[in-house]
């Protein structure tokens, strides 16, 4: 199964939705499980998106590329922002602060990174 999966967003709330629901074309080919963890990951990374990266509706711009393909899904969410630095292992910030989302991406997914090509872009890799 080789499916791709290209969408720009904007930045506003439904945008985490969006990517979230566009992930259903992914359902059927991908075990039900890691489809959630897929779903898991990309809403996690486009609301941090959202929430950090400061971006206007004039000239802020969110993207989704998703693939599946030689037994991976891989998916990379880019913004406009100044992204952030990548820490030795993710840490929630406690039971009802912040901090859960790049947590949450490396618990499901078997590696996951971040890196810069005039966007920042935080990508991720799952087994299926």
């Amino acid at each position: 199964m080789s499916v791709v999966i290209d969408m720009d967003l904007p930045p506003e709330p439904s945008s985490a939705r969006k990517a979230r629901e566009s992930l259903e074309r992914l359902a059927g080919g991908v075990p039900y499980h890691k489809l959630e963890d897929a779903r898991l990951a990309v809403s996690e990374i486009v609301t941090n998106s959202l929430r950090h990266a400061n971006l206007s509706p004039e000239d802020g711009r969110v993207s989704l590329h998703v693939e599946v393909a030689d037994g991976l899904l891989g998916g990379k969410v880019c913004d406009t922002g100044r992204g952030f630095e990548v820490r030795d292992a993710p840490s929630p910030g406690g039971f009802l602060g912040g901090g859960w989302g790049l947590y949450l991406v490396d618990a499901v997914s078997v590696r996951w990174g971040v890196e810069r090509n005039g966007m920042f872009c935080v990508w991720f890799e799952i087994e299926v």
